[in-house]
Parts: structure tokens; sequence; C-alpha cells
């Protein structure tokens, strides 16, 4: 069953450098740029000027970059950067293209997520999760172009409808299941599951999005990790406690999103984020009736100690697959997404945005400046190893060197041993 599978690794060749030559002008220094020509008549932005300081030109990804793209509009924003709806020039195809600032992403913790977050975008292969299509960077910046999903996030659909009848939250859930499942049978902890991630296509089905606090080579069930990151809302009571935690985390965090679609808010909800983790490790979970499969999976899923939560050991998926709550679900069918969606989103045409937050869509469409002047020695150090991917040539691998392999263990051998005293000083999403 599914269609889940990770991709074979590509092999190694180096970058191809495209000039285009231009007049000095007096008094400027030399620079080398990858530049190519808009014509008059396109209703795009153009922000393709790769302008290239003496020394920098090894810091910029030559093969794919910024210049084979057009700049639509800004269709999300993050902590570390922005999302843009963009058009590749030679084939007119729309993508999503995640832009992160590298002085924002500067911590070795961060870095580390960073590196998971596009190993495993390029390795996964799954219906349920978003497909990375090329990735890039510049001195600045790193740049992930990615599938361009125009149905919406499901917080959009949550805050315009409320609630889910039990039919969608079940197909939702469902087709969430088989995203978490692919990601744990390649010992992938998800550990971000909001509905800011959930997006959903024009033909209804849903894929998961942001693999930035992911954790990969969880290999056991005893394998445990101490990272405290996610958002507050959807964290696992064992994460907060800091003992520890496997890929059960995730089930609690479905059992979140399932609470949320059939009663329009999540259990622990609060503008002081400090007290919704103490309610989250403490307080009743919120009373809740629905249909009988419902309410017993709702219980089995929010249980505070993981041994006991539905989906914990090996059975993992199959164990949540096999409740009352999903009979009519034909998984196979699923797997193959050959079930009828019970929403379709309304869309016209493939750059459709009536679907997007209008607050991104007002925004001014620039690929903004990063906000320090780094030296050339700096930029170096921020520089990403093997990162740039096509998928329609062969360009390189992403390999973890030895320097970054041997940080990964220093921190996990910190995480053991790290308590923080607040929630100001853990890596959360507020």
């Amino acid at each position: 069953m599914g269609s889940c599978c990770v991709k074979p690794k590509e092999g190694n060749s180096g970058d191809i450098l495209e000039e285009n030559g231009g007049n000095k002008s007096p008094g400027k220094k030399d620079k080398k740029s990858l530049i190519s020509s808009q014509g008059e008549a396109s209703k795009v932005t153009r922000i393709d000027s790769l302008d290239m300081a003496p020394g920098e030109e090894e810091l910029y990804s030559k093969s794919i970059n910024l210049n084979h793209f057009d700049i639509v509009k800004v269709i999300g924003r993050g902590s570390f950067g922005k999302v843009y709806l963009v058009q590749k020039k030679d084939t007119e195809q729309f993508y999503a293209m995640k832009v992160l600032k590298k002085e924002a992403i500067s911590s070795p913790s961060q870095r580390l997520h960073t590196i998971a977050e596009r190993r495993i975008l390029q390795e996964i292969d799954s219906d349920f999760i978003v497909k990375l299509h090329y990735a890039f960077q510049n001195p600045d910046k790193l740049y992930f172009v990615m599938d361009f999903l125009n149905g919406g996030e499901m917080f959009t659909h949550l805050r315009k409808n409320v609630k889910f009848s039990e039919k969608r939250a079940r197909f939702y859930c469902a087709e969430l299941i088989m995203a978490l499942k692919c990601l744990h049978d390649n010992n992938i902890l998800y550990r971000d599951l909001k509905p800011e991630n959930i997006i959903l296509g024009c033909d209804g089905h849903i894929k998961i999005t942001d693999f930035g606090l992911s954790k990969m080579n969880i290999n056991k069930e005893d394998d445990l990790t101490f990272t405290f990151c996610g958002t507050p809302e959807y964290l696992a009571p064992e994460i907060i406690s800091q003992k520890g935690h496997d890929k059960s985390v995730d089930w609690w965090s479905l059992g979140v999103i399932l609470f949320e679609m059939l009663t329009g808010k999540a259990p622990f909800a609060h503008k002081n984020k400090q007290k919704v983790l103490n309610d989250v490790l403490k307080a009743p979970i919120p009373p809740f009736k629905f249909s009988e499969n419902a309410n017993d999976l709702l219980r089995r899923l929010l249980i505070r100690d993981p041994r006991k939560r539905i989906g914990y050991g090996d059975r993992d998926a199959e164990e949540i697959m096999e409740h009352p709550f999903f009979e009519c679900i034909d998984w196979e069918k699923l797997a193959e997404r050959n079930v009828t969606p019970p929403y379709i989103p309304k869309v016209r045409k493939q750059d459709d945005l009536r679907h997007i937050d209008p607050m991104f869509k007002e925004e001014k469409v620039e690929d903004t400046p990063a906000d320090k002047k780094l030296r050339l020695s700096e930029k170096e150090k921020n520089h990403f190893n093997e990162f740039t991917y096509s998928k329609d040539t062969v360009i390189n691998s992403m390999e973890v060197d030895q320097n970054e392999d041997a940080l990964s263990q220093i921190l996990e051998e910190r995480e053991d041993s790290f308590i923080p005293a607040s929630s100001d000083e853990l890596e959360l999403n507020i």
C-alpha cells in the first residue's frame, strides 16, 4: 500500500557558470552578472539580477538560480523569510519559492534543521508531501522551489468555516496519516503539524510542507531526541517536559488537529504561550462530544503518556488506521488519491490566488536585501555545501560533510542535558 518512497540519490557534477558580459562603468568594480532579459509585456515582477562582487562567484548556484524565475506574488511569510509564487521562465510552470535569510539561520541548530529540511524534501517522494523541484543559494539567502498548491492552507479554510464536518475531518486526518506514515517509515519525525503547514491542492487533496523542525534518523522505539521545538498549541507534553520524545509526538499533534477541525479551536489556546505550555502538561482536556468513534480516537490520541498513546511503538500508523473512526476509509484507494475529497476548492487557473491570505498578496514583491552587510569571509562561512538541486538535470546530492556530522553529534549530546528555563529560550514558533 501507499505511494511513498525515497528517491535515489543523484550523482555529483559541477555547476556551469553562465555569464553575460557588460560594459564597465568608470570607477566601478568589475562584476560578473547572471542577468536575463524580460519582455516589456510581462505582467510579473522581475527580480533576476545576480550581480556578484569580486570573490563571491563561488557562493552562487549557477546552473539554477533566481535568474531562471519570475516572482509573481508574496504568498506567505515566516520567521526566517518569505514564500513567493514564482514562474519558471522556460516552462512557464508555477511554483512556491521559500526564501530563507542565512543571517536568520546562522546558529548551529538552525543550520542543521535547514540541512535536514533540504535532504527530506529531495529524498522523500509522497503524494501527501510537497515536492522539491529546485534548490539554490546566493551569499545571503537560500531558495527552495517546491510544489505550488493554490487551494489554500487548512488554517484559512478553518478560519472561514469555523469547523468541519466529521466526514471532512476524517478525510483530512486520513491523508495526514498517509503523510506521517511515509515520514515515520523513513525514520523522520515531523514535529510541526499545524493547520498552516497543511495545504490543499486545487483537487481537494492535502500535502504537508515545512520540514525545518523535522528530525532524521530516528530508527527504533527507544531512540529518543530532546530538542524543544514546535508551535506551543500543537506540542506534545513529552517535548515540553524534556524527557525525550519519539515518533508518537506526531500522533499527539494529529489529535490536536482533529480536535481543532471538529470544534474550531485547539484544545489548549491562549495568547500567553507559557500558559499554553503549562496547560498542555497539566490542564484537563476540554470536554467534547462527537460520534462515539471520534470521541474514542481523540481520547486515545490526546493521552499524555506516549507509551499509552495510540500509534506508539512499532505498529505506528497501522494501529491508528485500524481504528473504527476510519472504518469507511479504503486505505489503498486513499494512498493512490483515488478517493474523492469532500471539498474541492474553486480555482480557475494555475495561478488563481483567491484562497491565499490577502495579507500576503498585498505585500510589495521585492527580494529584500540582507539586514547586515557581511564581509566575504563571513559569507563564505554561511555557505551551504552541495545545496544546489534541480529535478531536470543531475547537479549534486545533499550530503552532510564531516564537520556538519560532528556538529550534529555535539548538538545531540547537548540536547541530552539541556533544560530550558522559559519559553523565551526555546526554539518555538510563536
